[in-house]
């Protein structure tokens, strides 16, 4: 039998009494109406993604969202990083590690950028770039990234960019090491070990 106001569940009779349980569609309309918000704010963020960083500035690999994530405060967004250009095939492997390297910061930040011009509501995020392995998906830089970070014109460094930015990451010969994985916070990548 469902509980209604007629039919209250124990301990719920005095809830409607007191006014704490509302009926009302206008006061259940104020929380769809963020819930709505939101979606839309998703939805206009993915199709941006997928329309503004199709290709990249040194691959047209796609960029793959593993997971997205919005709260009222907060946006956590998991992306997988470009692979190489099929072209860079007959490039050496370091000289291919730099150029993904390279791609990954320049995403890492055009998709801060993206997600802050489409979620105008929020004013804080965190962003993990993942990298696809033979033995799995190792995360190469992630980044609490804040809409007031800014960045001055004359910095020409893309990594010092990013890391003005907020992200981290370890590098080495211009080529993103592998970051120790970051504790689970459910849902996403679990680290494996």
């Amino acid at each position: 039998m469902a509980r209604t106001p007629s039919n209250p569940g124990p301990g719920e009779a005095d809830d409607y009494s007191r006014g704490e349980m509302h009926d009302n569609p206008r006061e259940q309309g104020r929380g769809a109406a963020g819930l709505m918000e939101s979606l839309c704010a998703a939805g206009e963020f993915v199709r941006a993604l997928r329309v503004k960083l199709r290709f990249g500035e040194l691959t047209r690999a796609p960029l793959r969202l593993l997971r997205l994530q919005i709260t009222e405060t907060d946006v956590e967004c998991d992306l997988l990083a470009r692979d190489a250009d099929r072209w860079d095939a007959g490039l050496s492997g370091k000289v291919r590690q730099r150029n993904e390297a390279q791609q990954a910061l320049h995403d890492a930040i055009q998709v801060r950028a993206l997600l802050f011009q489409t979620l105008r509501g929020l004013d804080r995020g965190e962003l993990r770039i993942y990298r696809e392995t033979q033995s799995g998906r190792e995360l190469i830089a992630a980044g609490r990234v804040e809409r007031r970070d800014r960045v001055a014109r004359n910095v020409r460094s893309l990594a010092m960019r990013a890391k003005l930015l907020g992200f981290r990451f370890a590098s080495e010969d211009d080529v993103l090491l592998r970051m120790a994985p970051e504790p689970y916070k459910g849902g996403g990548w679990s680290p494996a070990g």
